[in-house]
């Protein structure tokens, strides 16, 4: 993959992140561009509600999806900009990552 992968992968971000009703919705990152996720603020039933509805990471020349919540999932619409599925790591259904770090010991 190439910096043009990266960009189609952030304008796919961008529709993702569209205002749901009753609410707003916001791409944050990290400072170095790694980790991308979709933030939903809204009001239902005259509830305050707030989720990370898409967490995502570039590493590596490949996206890694860590959470997903959304009805078209996040993948299905790279792999429809031609991006290959091979490098779509869905991590939040059990796909193995690429150089996993082990997590500390508690």
């Amino acid at each position: 993959m190439d910096h043009s992968t990266k960009t189609l992968m952030m304008q796919e971000l961008q529709l993702y992140a569209r205002d749901p009703i009753n609410g707003r919705s916001y791409i944050a990152s990290t400072p170095n561009d790694e980790i991308y996720s979709v933030i939903g603020i809204a009001k239902f039933d005259n509830r305050h509600v707030a989720s990370a509805d898409l967490i995502v990471e570039w590493q590596n020349d490949t996206i890694i999806i860590h959470h997903d919540t959304f009805s078209i999932p996040f993948h299905d619409s790279l792999v429809d900009l031609g991006i290959p599925r091979e490098r779509i790591i869905l991590a939040y259904a059990g796909e193995t990552m690429p150089d996993s770090k082990p997590t500390s010991e508690a």
